[in-house]
């Protein structure tokens, strides 16, 4: 608005340097105050247009990004009020999908001088309007893009219902096949472990989990590439594959627990512990230090 208003009056000015050199006398000087006077207000109508255009959810949105900006440490005051400013926002995303509210968070998402933490709660701005359905095409087009930022993509793909992406992998069947080709082809270590997340607060198990995916699983666990968090993410999540597949699924733990290549004794222990509760085993938990926790714990 600000550049608008500039150009506004820039013109003005110039065009009423232009009538001053069309002529000099009483007649021509008054013709000048009044097409002038004209342009002025016209000037006026169109500013005042154009502040009554802005809402109130979009000079809260404002508000927001400033907030998020200058108050870097947020205490009790700072977010009680974000939260009003949250609310009025998302009800106005509600009441009008298409609103210029949703136009200009779209513009703060690709804005490269806005920070990453920012656009991650605008991320969950929208999903708490949507109710974690129908995420809008520009997350849909940012999830899909290799050259995102792993973190704000893994935000995007936990914030939604998993049916949110039914389809949207290529020639997926269903949601875990979506989920599973970003964990086989991704490298983004935040977006893999997002979609094992994702996975084990997947709705309907038995009718999405397959013994093609804990094949995968069984890949990743025993590759010495993977990463170590990403691994015990991996384990436990067998536990939620073992009430569908208890003998495959113990296969895999057994196998693990024995023979881990990794050396991770936190991995071991998560085995061990998944067989003593779900197969009644009576295996020796690893032992493992406090720092070895503290180190794990500070890595989630």
């Amino acid at each position: 608005m600000p550049k608008l208003l500039k150009r506004l009056v820039e013109t003005n000015i110039r065009f009423i340097g232009y009538l001053k050199s069309m002529g000099q006398n009483r007649r021509a000087r008054r013709r000048i105050l009044l097409l002038s006077g004209l342009l002025i207000a016209g000037l006026f109508i169109i500013v005042l247009i154009m502040i009554l255009s802005v809402s109130q959810a979009e000079t809260s949105l404002a508000e927001l990004k400033r907030s998020w900006d200058e108050d870097k440490i947020c205490h009790e005051d700072c977010s009680s009020k974000r939260k009003a400013i949250i609310d009025l926002i998302v009800k106005d995303l509600r009441s009008i999908p298409d609103s210029g509210t949703a136009d200009m968070i779209k513009e703060y998402f690709f804005d490269q001088n806005v920070s990453h933490d920012f656009k991650k709660e605008l991320v969950r701005i929208v999903s708490v309007a949507q109710e974690g359905n129908d995420p809008p095409d520009f997350f849909r087009t940012y999830l899909s893009d290799s050259q995102g930022d792993a973190a704000i993509r893994a935000k995007i793909l936990v914030s939604f219902k998993p049916d949110s992406w039914f389809g949207t992998g290529n020639g997926d069947s269903s949601p875990s096949d979506y989920y599973f080709s970003i964990l086989s082809a991704s490298g983004d270590l935040p977006l893999r472990r997002a979609v094992v997340s994702a996975l084990s607060n997947l709705p309907d198990k038995d009718q999405y989990f397959s013994l093609l995916h804990l094949d995968i699983i069984k890949g990743l666990i025993f590759d010495s590439g993977t990463d170590s968090n990403l691994r015990r993410d991996l384990i436990m999540l067998l536990g939620d594959y073992y009430p569908f597949f208890p003998k495959e699924t113990a296969a895999v733990l057994r196998a693990f627990y024995k023979t881990d290549p990794s050396g991770d004794d936190i991995a071991r222990a998560f085995a061990a512990d998944l067989l003593n509760r779900l197969a009644h085993t009576d295996l020796k938990i690893p032992e493992v230090s406090q720092e070895q926790w503290a180190d794990y714990y500070d890595s989630r």
